[in-house]
């Protein structure tokens, strides 16, 4: 391991930076140089105290959980085990995953999760007693919307009340644990959370700052800190096609499992779509350009179901029905969910749903005692909705339309990115993962807009495409090398001061502490946008107290989509939040720390190591704030 650098004391109050500038890492032609190598984190590859590696997931539209017995081979992916399947609430459905729905009582306590909130909830919509209970639907979608997350941010239930979603997201990881406990206990295995390494996923387009929230909300609930790991959702899905097994994928119907192959990586959820480029490398998969995203998923189906129910019956009858008879609309949202499984691109396939009466009474009263027949007839939709009974037929046509609008407009979002990063114009494979991946229309409309039209000449589903990630979080767990390097998404620097220089800097900047004269705001990058970091790598700082006794040193990092700025208060760059290290002991002599940021992986970590003591404190980093 190389030797510290010597540091030099500063007679300031204000912590001074000992270290050469980071190199700029990309040419004027923005293309990737990689980073040369430097000391590898001590913690990448850790000797933990675990037996089992779990995977807890909550998406947008469903959650779930896997786990495996600690192995040190790599045929993982056969013995991952899946948490047994869940009943549809009608009993004509079995699922590997259930809702993400979380009921709570009348005193805010913890119901019901799953299908089995979605029965209660059901339940107290027929009785009437609805309103004192909180019922929370596709919260994760909600969370990704708060720009600035702090730990009482709060998200809305159904009915619009604000609630604490750090406690939303904790009662449901809380679930999901309690849940995976018990099948190990019945399974004959004596295990408790100590014992696990558990792995949270996330979405890899979300902020350093989400990453943490979904961290408190796993401390909260009962998750050791220190067993604690985010798998980004599309990393782990790649993990996972790299490691199916044999009998569910031959390697020569797999060209992503080759050597050299450059492939993108779509994982289509609920609510996002989240789409990565790897390189299949001997060391494990090489990130070639910085992911992306957007909240594009089959969630965005329902609501084209509602519109359609606007242009079917009228926005008066559809605004009454939708919102004067809840339970009704709610009951009809529920069958269309398990029958919109069912649509296929072929034309004799329909969705038949049954039709509330209070539908055929709104079409009386407003429409003057006309019937739901009629109003069917004279609609956009005449011959392709039919009124059969007391069911209604929708033809392939407008079913397949549910889902050819925003698969169109995920293709169109794949297609255009991958063409505008230069280290991903010669990719030509996608490869298509979640459960919204499944659906034969999807992968019809996809290979539609974007084989022959762009790049992409091969759309691969795999097998299991939506537990991929689930299940790919456990294989990462058991081997974080998986993932050799990334390519970093922003530039990431510290606040530091330099002493004053009248030849280079504006005298507006001066500032001057215990008689010297200093520029306090400076901006000191440690990484920069678009560089390919490999997983571990340590940029190492220095940094010194300057007064006897001080008692604390400040850590101020700030980040930036530029690829560089002058100061902190530059347009553009952002606070990340700041570290207060409380100086153990503080002394009479000048103290110095040591600071390790380690990047590369799916959080920005610290570790800090005071000279005097030896003493370390890790930190993930940024800190949530409270308020």
């Amino acid at each position: 391991m190389p030797k510290r650098p010597k540091l030099e004391r500063h007679k300031t109050t204000f912590p001074m930076l000992n270290t050469k500038k980071q190199p700029q890492l990309l040419d004027k032609q923005n293309t990737f140089i990689d980073m040369p190598e430097r000391r590898m984190s001590l913690f990448l590859h850790d000797e933990d105290n675990y037996t089992y590696v779990a995977a807890l997931e909550i998406g947008t539209s469903y959650s779930g959980y896997a786990y495996c017995e600690r192995k040190n081979g790599k045929s993982i992916a056969k013995d991952i085990v899946m948490n047994p399947a869940w009943l549809h609430t009608d009993k004509t459905l079995t699922s590997l995953r259930t809702p993400s729905c979380l009921l709570l009582n009348e005193k805010k306590e913890f119901e019901a999760y799953g299908y089995e909130a979605e029965k209660l909830y059901l339940e107290l919509v027929r009785e009437g007693r609805q309103n004192k209970w909180f019922y929370f639907r596709r919260f994760k979608q909600k969370l990704t919307g708060i720009q600035d997350l702090r730990q009482n941010s709060l998200v809305t239930d159904e009915g619009g009340r604000a609630f604490s979603a750090l406690r939303v997201f904790s009662l449901s990881l809380r679930y999901l644990k309690s849940q995976l406990l018990n099948d190990l206990c019945l399974r004959g295995k004596d295990a408790n959370a100590d014992d696990i390494r558990w792995m949270i996923t996330v979405p890899a387009f979300w902020s350093e700052l989400s990453k943490q929230f979904m961290r408190k909300a796993a401390t909260m609930a009962g998750l050791p800190d220190s067993m604690i790991k985010l798998a980004l959702e599309p990393e782990a899905a790649s993990i996972f096609v790299q490691n199916m097994p044999s009998n569910m994928f031959s390697n020569d119907k797999l060209p992503v499992l080759k050597s050299g192959t450059k492939y993108a990586l779509a994982d289509i959820g609920g609510g996002m779509t989240d789409v990565i480029v790897h390189e299949k490398r001997r060391d494990g998969l090489r990130e070639v350009s910085r992911g992306f995203g957007e909240k594009l998923g089959g969630g965005s189906v329902d609501n084209i179901f509602v519109q359609f129910l606007h242009k079917l019956l009228g926005d008066a009858i559809a605004d009454e029905f939708v919102n004067k008879y809840r339970k009704e609309f709610l009951m009809m949202m529920h069958e269309f969910e398990y029958q919109k499984r069912n649509v296929t691109p072929i034309t004799t396939s329909y969705i038949d749903l049954k039709v509330p009466a209070c539908i055929q009474l709104l079409c009386q009263k407003q429409q003057y005692n006309d019937n739901l027949a009629n109003v069917i007839f004279r609609s956009v939709y005449k011959g392709h909705v039919k009124l059969i009974g007391q069911r209604l037929r929708i033809d392939a046509i407008v079913s397949n339309e549910f889902f050819r609008a925003i698969t169109v407009e995920m293709a169109k979002m794949i297609g255009q990115t991958l063409a505008s990063f230069k280290p991903a114009k010669d990719v030509t494979i996608l490869v298509l993962t979640g459960a919204f991946a499944e659906s034969e229309v999807v992968q019809e409309v996809m290979h539609q807009e974007l084989v022959g039209k762009s790049q992409i000449k091969q759309i691969i589903v795999p097998p299991d495409s939506d537990v991929a990630a689930l299940k790919g979080a456990v294989i990462y767990g058991h081997n974080p090398a998986a993932i050799a390097c990334r390519v970093n998404r922003c530039t990431q620097g510290m606040r530091i001061a330099r002493l004053f220089n009248p030849e280079m800097h504006a005298a507006s900047r001066r500032s001057v502490l215990n008689g010297i004269e200093y520029i306090l705001d400076i901006f000191s990058p440690f990484l920069t946008i678009g560089t390919r970091v490999p997983a571990g790598f340590i940029s190492h700082q220095a940094l010194t107290t300057t007064e006897p006794h001080q008692k604390k040193i400040e850590i101020d990092l700030y980040q930036s989509t530029s690829l560089s700025h002058n100061f902190v208060t530059d347009e553009g760059c952002e606070s990340l939040g700041k570290i207060e290290y409380q100086i153990p002991i503080p002394s009479e002599e000048a103290r110095s720390i040591y600071v390790d940021f380690v990047l590369g992986g799916t959080e920005l970590e610290l570790i800090i190591t005071d000279k005097k003591t030896s003493f370390k404190t890790k930190y993930s980093f940024p800190v949530l704030k409270e308020k």
